[in-house]
């Protein structure tokens, strides 16, 4: 699959996007105490991307998606809890979930994804999109 660099835009009518981190969550001392440990075999990966939000009207939801792709499509899941505070420290906000007009925030998610996901990618997508807008990103 053809990625492109981290931090490059994906542009839709309201939105502007951009992965700009990809980082083993463990590693880097942001999953949360109480989450639950990745499955065997497999290992938690944080995301953070930037939005920009351009429409004219506040925005109640953040449509933006990111997903994994490599052998399979790995989704953020629920016991994938990154630590509100550690994410912080590092700029990313993961409790936000609306923004108005003009407002440009970093935000983060979590995947699990195989501890050997060789040809790992990281899919950004604009989930309103009537034009399936989205890009690729190196996973690491």
């Amino acid at each position: 699959l053809d990625t492109v660099p981290l931090g490059t835009e994906l542009r839709t009518e309201e939105w502007t996007a951009a992965v700009t981190e990809v980082f083993d969550a463990a590693e880097a001392g942001v999953v949360a105490g109480f989450a639950a440990p990745p499955r065997d075999g497999h290992r938690y990966v944080a995301v953070a991307y930037e939005a920009t939000y351009g429409g004219t009207e506040r925005s109640d939801f953040i449509p933006l998606r990111v997903t994994g792709i490599g052998a399979a499509v790995y989704e953020p899941i629920n016991n994938c809890w990154l630590d509100d505070e550690a994410m912080a420290a590092r700029g990313i906000d993961i409790n936000r979930f609306e923004l108005p007009p003009g407002e440009t925030a970093l935000l983060g998610t979590c995947l699990e994804v195989p501890i050997a996901a060789d040809g790992l990618v990281i899919r950004l997508e604009d989930g309103f999109s009537f034009d399936n807008a989205a890009l690729l990103y190196p996973a690491g």
